[in-house]
């Protein structure tokens, strides 16, 4: 299996974890349908969950028992965006490239350990980890024909956030 069609699968399983119903005229519209939330309060090692959607835009938060606060934003139609915003307050996560990128593979990981099926989420702490040698904060990366990574901080008053961008490029 080529990375492309790994990253594909990535992005798609990510995007349809849990199972939704889609009206046929809207799946004609949407080929890859309306986003649906990824975890559940079902798993043990979730807090609290929310989602919302309207039409191709979704936003869910999740806090896990290890407290981490997860805000996944979820758009797109032809090409599927994924922003996913780790919370921490002001001045834990340290400022340094190395440290955004071994924060965001650090929480990738954990992420994946929730349950197997989460498994995609350990491919792309692969990805990060291999970002190493190049990482520049805000920049996006390829990491696959068509598919890119980028990572950056945006810093509040009480709080920094961790924002890791997952996305694909629109064929022209």
């Amino acid at each position: 299996m080529n990375y492309r069609t790994i990253f594909g699968f990535i992005l798609f399983s990510l995007w349809s974890l849990a199972a939704c119903q889609t009206s046929s005229s809207q799946q004609k519209e949407c080929p890859k349908g309306a986003p649906t939330p990824i975890y559940s309060s079902d798993y043990k090692k979730v807090l609290s969950h929310s989602f919302e959607r309207e039409e191709q835009n979704s936003t869910e938060k999740i806090q896990f028992q290890n407290n981490t606060e997860l805000t996944i934003r979820q758009s797109g139609c032809q090409a599927i965006r994924q922003v996913f915003e780790f919370t921490f307050p002001k001045d834990s996560l340290l400022i340094s490239h190395g440290d955004l990128l071994a924060k965001a593979t650090d929480k990738f990981s954990y992420l994946a350990g929730i349950e197997e099926k989460f498994y995609s989420f350990r491919i792309i702490a692969s990805k990060l980890e291999e970002l190493k040698p190049r990482f520049k904060r805000s920049k996006a990366f390829e990491i696959d024909p068509g598919f890119f990574i980028q990572i950056d901080k945006i810093s509040f008053p009480d709080q920094d956030i961790l924002e890791v961008v997952l996305f694909e490029k629109e064929d022209l």
